[in-house]
Formats: C-alpha cells, sequence, structure tokens
C-alpha cells in the first residue's frame, strides 16, 4: 500500500463555540414520503437529505471505542460487566455511556457541518432482551431513541432509525452486536421477534414527522438473499399494519439490488412509500485502492447500476454508510462531491461515522469520523496494520503525522522514537531526525543524522531490541533499505517477537516558542510492527509502556473497578474533540471542489413524481461551474501511467520479483495484496504490462493490474476478509509492450 498522506488540519476543543440558539427549531418538521424516484415533503418538493450515522452509540463497535481489552463486541461487553459486578450494575454503567457518549454538543456539531438528517444504529437487545424476555420491551426501552428523535427535531434535523443490530444478529460481524454468533436467519423464532419489535418501534414513532424513514435491517449477509427477502417483506408488513406514512428502506444483499429482480420482480411486492440503501465503500471494499481516481471512477461510472434500478423500478434510493476516509484519496473535498453525486440523484447519504476515538487521536492522514479525541502534543505513528512498506518523511509518515509544537511552559521535554513489534519483525530505518526552534533557528537535536549512539538513551519496555545507529550501504548494507532522504548512516531498530522499546533524549525548550520535527523513516521489512514519535515532558522508564500523559487511557472492561469504568463513561460528555474542519469546510461552503470536473447529475426520464432537476446544493460561480465531463484535474491527481516505451534492443519480458502482503483496510478487514515487478531482458523496468495472477488459501480468485514506470504494480485480491492468515499467488501471464518469456522469470509464484 502507498504511504498515506495528507494536508495537517488544525484541531481545535468544541465546547461552547457554537450556539444552540442558532438551530432552534420550534415547528414540527414536513411529512417526507417517496415519489418514484425522489423524496419529497408536504409541498412536493424534492428534498436532499444530508447526513451522519451515530455509529458506536447505540450498538457500540469496539474499533470505534478503542477498547484496549479482548471484549470484542457490544453483547461481549455487557457479558463481562455482568458477570465481574452483576446485572443491575451494567445497565447503570450502560446507561452512563449512554448518557455521555452523545449529548447535545453532538448535535450541534453535526448541524454545524451543514446536516438535515441522522441515520440512527441501534441494537435490537437494547429495546428487547431477545435471549432471556423476548416480545417484552425493557422499561425506558424508548428513553434514548425518544431523546434522539426530539434533539434532531429541535435542531431541524430528521432521523433514520435503522436497525443495526437484530434479534440473533443478522450476520457474524461484530457490529450487528455479537460476532461470530449469525443466527436470526436460521431460527424462526428470532425473525418473528424481529418482526414483532418492528412493529412496536413503528407503533412508537407513526406521528412523528421528523422521522425520515424506517432502515429495517443493516447488512443482513448472514444467509442467502432470498431469506434476506422473505424476512424484509415480513417486517414491511408489520410496520404497515400500524403506520403507512413513513418511508421504509429495504436492505441490499452485499450492495446488490439486483436481487429484487431475481426470480420476484420488486413491483410484484406493491411496496408504497419505499427506499432501498447501498453502502459503498470504493477503495476500502472493492473498487481498487482508496485513491482520487478510484472516487472519481465510482462517482462517474460505479453508480450507474444503482442509478438504472431507480430508474427501472421508480424507487427511491439511501446511501446509507461511505466515507473517503484518507486525505490523500480527497479528504473533504471529495466527500463533497460524494454527497453532491448522491443528493444530485435524489439520493438520501448519511456518511460512516460521527465520531472514532483512536490512540493518538487527532485527524491526522484521515479519520472514519468527523470528530476523534484532540491531541496538543505533536506524535507521528506508522505501523504495518494501517501503512504496509511506508518510506516517507515524518510529515507523510502514514498514520499520524502532527509535526508542529508549541511550548506551553520553559523546561525539559523529550522525543522519544518508540518501536516494536507484537510476534513480528520489528524492523525500523530512521534518518535525519531535527527539531528546530522556528523562531531562532536552532537545532535541539543532538546528533539527528545518527552514526553513533551520542546523544541518545535506550529505553526497553519488552523483549529484547537492537539498535544499529551506524547502518551504511558502504558498509554492506544493501542501498534499498535506506530511508529515502536520508545520509547514511542510519538509525535501526531491530528485534523479533514481542518487542517494545526505543531511544530518546532530552530538549530544553522555551514558553511560547513553536518547533518543527522532521525525519525519513522506512519499514525495513517490518510485519506486525511500529514506529511511534513523541514529544513529551515525561522520560519512557525502562521495563514499562510508554504512555503519553495526554493519551486517553481506554478502559480495559476485564480489570478496571466499576468505579474507573463510569469516570471514564463520565468524562465522554466533556472530551476535547478534534474537528475534521477540511470536511466540515467543504460541506458547508459554496466553493465548488476542484478534484476534477463533476458533472452535474440529471434526471433519467420517467423517473415518478414532478421529476425535478437536482441541481448542486450551492451553486458554483461562473469561474469554477464543473464542465460536464470526468476528466481529472492534472494538478491534484496522480499522474497517468506512462504510455510504454520498449527499451532500445529489448525483445522480452520477465517477472522479477513477487512480494505478497496482507494489507488491513480497517481494524476489522483484510485484503491480500502482491507486489510484482517486471523487468525487461535487459533489466530495464517495463511500464505498461497487465499482469494476471491467482490467489489461493484465504484468498482465492484471479486479478489483474498494471505496471507502473518503474515496472511495479500491485495486484489485490477483490475479497475483503474479517480473518485471512495465509495465502498463495502465482503469476499466469504478462501482457504488454514486450513479448512475455516465462523462463526468464526470476519468481514466478509466492505464498504468505
Amino acid at each position: 500500500m502507498k504511504h498515506l498522506t495528507g494536508k495537517l488540519i488544525m484541531v481545535i476543543t468544541l465546547f461552547f463555540i457554537i450556539s444552540p440558539m442558532m438551530f432552534s427549531q420550534t415547528e414540527p418538521l414536513p411529512w417526507l414520503h417517496q415519489g418514484g424516484a425522489y423524496i419529497y415533503d408536504e409541498s412536493g418538493t424534492p428534498v436532499k437529505l444530508k447526513g451522519v450515522n451515530l455509529g458506536n452509540w447505540l450498538i457500540l463497535e469496539m474499533w470505534m471505542s478503542n477498547h484496549k481489552d479482548n471484549v470484542s463486541d457490544h453483547y461481549t461487553m455487557e457479558q463481562v460487566l455482568i458477570n465481574r459486578f452483576g446485572e443491575t450494575e451494567k445497565n447503570r454503567l450502560m446507561d452512563v455511556w449512554y448518557d455521555n457518549y452523545i449529548t447535545d454538543r453532538d448535535f450541534q456539531i453535526i448541524k454545524s457541518f451543514g446536516m438535515n438528517v441522522i441515520r440512527l444504529p441501534f441494537w435490537s437487545e437494547y429495546l428487547m432482551d431477545s435471549y432471556n424476555n423476548p416480545y417484552v420491551l425493557k422499561a425506558n426501552a424508548f428513553k434514548y431513541l425518544d431523546w434522539a428523535v426530539n434533539k434532531a427535531e429541535s435542531y431541524g434535523m430528521y432521523v433514520i432509525l435503522d436497525m443495526h443490530g437484530a434479534p440473533g444478529c443478522q450476520s457474524a460481524m461484530d457490529h450487528s452486536g455479537r460476532a461470530d454468533y449469525n443466527q436470526l436467519f436460521y431460527d424462526t423464532s428470532l425473525q418473528e421477534m424481529t418482526v414483532w419489535l418492528w412493529r412496536q418501534i413503528a407503533d412508537r414513532y407513526k406521528d412523528r414527522s421528523c422521522v425520515a424513514a424506517y432502515d429495517i435491517l443493516n447488512e443482513p449477509w448472514g444467509a442467502t438473499a432470498e431469506k434476506m427477502e422473505d424476512l424484509s417483506v415480513s417486517i414491511y408488513n408489520a410496520i404497515r399494519s400500524v403506520d403507512q406514512d413513513h418511508i421504509v428502506i429495504f436492505p441490499t444483499f452485499y450492495n446488490d439490488m439486483g436481487q429484487w429482480d431475481s426470480g420476484t420482480s420488486w413491483e410484484m411486492y406493491g411496496f408504497q412509500n419505499v427506499a432501498l440503501w447501498a453502502h459503498p465503500y470504493p477503495g476500502f471494499f472493492g473498487n481498487g485502492d482508496p485513491t482520487i481516481a478510484t472516487h472519481v471512477d465510482w462517482l462517474t461510472n460505479g453508480v450507474t447500476g444503482y442509478r438504472n434500478f431507480q430508474h427501472d423500478h421508480n424507487v427511491a434510493l439511501l446511501m446509507g454508510e461511505f466515507n473517503v476516509v484518507l486525505k490523500e484519496a480527497g479528504g473533504g473535498e471529495m466527500m463533497r462531491h460524494a454527497y453532491e453525486t448522491y443528493n444530485g440523484y435524489g439520493w438520501a447519504a448519511t456518511m460512516w461515522s460521527y465520531k472514532v476515538f483512536t490512540d493518538f487521536g487527532g485527524i491526522g492522514a484521515g479519520s472514519w469520523g468527523m470528530v476523534t479525541n484532540k491531541i496538543v502534543q505533536p506524535r507521528l505513528k506508522a505501523d504495518t496494520w494501517g501503512c504496509d512498506n511506508w518510506d516517507s518523511s515524518f510529515d507523510a509518515l502514514g498514520v499520524r503525522n502532527d509535526t508542529a509544537f508549541t511550548a506551553p511552559t520553559t523546561g525539559v521535554y523529550y522525543i522519544i522514537l518508540k518501536a516494536g513489534a507484537w510476534d513480528g519483525t520489528c524492523a525500523i530505518g530512521i534518518d535525519e531526525v531535527s527539531f528546530v526552534d522556528n523562531a531562532t533557528g536552532q537545532e535541539k537535536i543532538v546528533n539527528g543524522g545518527f552514526g553513533s549512539g551520542a546523544g541518545w538513551n535506550e529505553w526497553n519496555a519488552l523483549g529484547t531490541e537492537t539498535f544499529n545507529y551506524n547502518y551504511d550501504v558502504s558498509r554492506g548494507a544493501p542501498s534499498s533499505k535506506n530511508p529515502s532522504g536520508g545520509n547514511p548512516p542510519c538509525l535501526v531498530i531491530g528485534g523479533t517477537g514481542q518487542v517494545n522499546g526505543g531511544v530518546y533524549q532530552a530538549l530544553s525548550l522555551d514558553a511560547g516558542h513553536s518547533y518543527t520535527i522532521s525525519g525519513v523513516s522506512k519499514d525495513m521489512g517490518a510485519t506486525n510492527s511500529w514506529l511511534e514519535i513523541y514529544i513529551t515532558p515525561v522520560a519512557p522508564v525502562n521495563g514499562q509502556d510508554f504512555q503519553d500523559p495526554e493519551q486517553i487511557n481506554f478502559p480495559d472492561m476485564n480489570s478496571w473497578s466499576s468505579q474507573d469504568i463510569e469516570n471514564y463513561f463520565s468524562t465522554l460528555s466533556s472530551m476535547p474533540y478534534a474537528i475534521d474542519e477540511d470536511l466540515q469546510y467543504w460541506l458547508t461552503t459554496s466553493e465548488w471542489p476542484s478534484l476534477y470536473n463533476q458533472p452535474i447529475p440529471a434526471p433519467l426520464p420517467n423517473e415518478g413524481g414532478a421529476d425535478p432537476t437536482p441541481v448542486p446544493t450551492s451553486t458554483p460561480t461562473p469561474t469554477s461551474t464543473p464542465d460536464p465531463t470526468t476528466t481529472l484535474n492534472p494538478t491534484s491527481t496522480p499522474e497517468p501511467t506512462p504510455t510504454p516505451v520498449p527499451t532500445s534492443g529489448a525483445e522480452y519480458c520477465s517477472v522479477s520479483s513477487v512480494v505478497p502482503s496482507i494489507y488491513s483496510v480497517n481494524k476489522r478487514m483484510k485484503k491480500a495484496v502482491v507486489t510484482v515487478t517486471v523487468l525487461d531482458n535487459s533489466g530495464t523496468p517495463v511500464a505498461g504490462a497487465t499482469v494476471t495472477g491467482t490467489f489461493s488459501g484465504d484468498a482465492s480468485g484471479t486479478a489483474s493490474a498494471v505496471t507502473d514506470a518503474n515496472g511495479v504494480t500491485v495486484v489485490e485480491n477483490n475479497s475483503v476478509q474479517s480473518k485471512i492468515t495465509s495465502f498463495a499467488f502465482c503469476v499466469d501471464s504478462v501482457a504488454g509492450p514486450l513479448p512475455y518469456d516465462p523462463a526468464a522469470n526470476g519468481e514466478t509464484c509466492d505464498s504468505y
């Protein structure tokens, strides 16, 4: 994977900068209904629903909470709390979570992003105990749903109620509430509970106009498409028995709307006031790498299938989850393009998600959330889970790249270079480390170019690490392993198994002075490994993992006391936030994004209703009006693959190397990828060669990719999985500007 880059986004603390009076709503919101391919209000005006998911609140996903323990899902966390403290105390602690994780300030912030709808994921077990007391609503079952609906209405925002976890779980994924369970489609009693529960929900909210729709099942992919379809129809009929007015949103099977055409036709059911959802994540779950080009292709070509279904069946759509995530994939500008495209077609759109906690906090190179926990001191990080094979300067390090620091007080601070591995190989190269006083130009680091250990102290927290301060090509080190931009010799921190530690030195800093940290680093064949860099007033201690004093001490449900857990949950309502100002700007400005010349979506004929002509939310000025092409802006897009020019005298090409690896697309899902190098018979890289190969093992199938100017390409397996540990890959063919000679291959197959 390419190392991650991104513009440094300023982070701010949001306490009271947004006045609730700015968004006060006194009248009920207009009722919404589906008419053909669009959603209308009571006056017949098309409504563009633009919003966000309130994920991880009423159904927890541990990767979003950043729990440190082995609690894998919401169900397991509650069971741990019950086993340790009892049912009553568990309920009390969960109420502290619900009371503090989302509060009024969160609705203020969401509104400040220009949102007018919230998709509200919830767990069925929050309403009814399917395991022990089915068909009986819990006391105060609707407490937080009611609060959220009322709060959203007060800010002039609609709510889509999303059953994210159904009784028995509709898939084996943790976001259904209980990982590896998946019983809903195999137990008719659980299906009947789900139908019954939706009837209670619809009866509760049948008179609330601010409830835009019922999203009946989130990603119900735990069985066949036919089972999903049968249960969805039953839920629809149950809702319609008590509520004729609200839009009902049907699920798709792995985002494929064609399921509703297989065997039975959408029209034959006679559905009224309905929509379908899709959850597209191009670049993360299919459609190539997370790049600008991938998203441009998706928004111009990838949505065609949805458009066709919408046109053929006169149905409204909800893009229920999507996110560009990475700044290098377009950041806020690309998210604006996504909203404009989806809303332009009349589709409702709710990004995933509002808030995500991370170890390091801040927006950095990108985030799955609009906000996250705030940081003050600079922290830099790259790891082989989030950034394979990095070779970069500190300001483009990958997972975190905050390189600016203003000293709050005069005194001694420490720069810490921390590296390690977890059941893997630590092999991290570091060079040209600098920490400069921006006012005086004074260098604060002693011996940042290495060659010796002078000025540096070694620190060990776990296992045995090695420190080679004199790693130099001239001494026999492979040149390919020098960090780019460095000046050998460099420092290499090594070790195997479970190791953790690093080097540090003291810095004397002045209050109010601003400083900039810089340097270069390279992953030199590391696995399950990381590099972290801190500027902090606290020195590391041998035998202890370094904990930054400003880093959140995330909870451990297996060991923390009930009081400690309560105290942590209570801080969530006032925890300082980092807000993605890049995203906020582009979702609210009248300026038109210039990543590419986005065509303004136009309606297809006969789409029902008044057949309105969608226009951008904010009309661009004449100087920036997108022209109706999809040509990439050459100043902001990766350069196209160069036209291959065979080397003079070149007769054939062959595969020089095959390097397999596993790429973690996020904390839940992984993908098999292989880096292939193609050279001609003189050893010169061959650009424009199409490499096709076959995956086997945990990853399977055939895939192709085209080599760049360096003769290198990354072949990705199309499957994204939660569990992948080993696979094999073999090159089948190479097609391009030169004949392919398999007999000359240096390597054809390799395994991970």
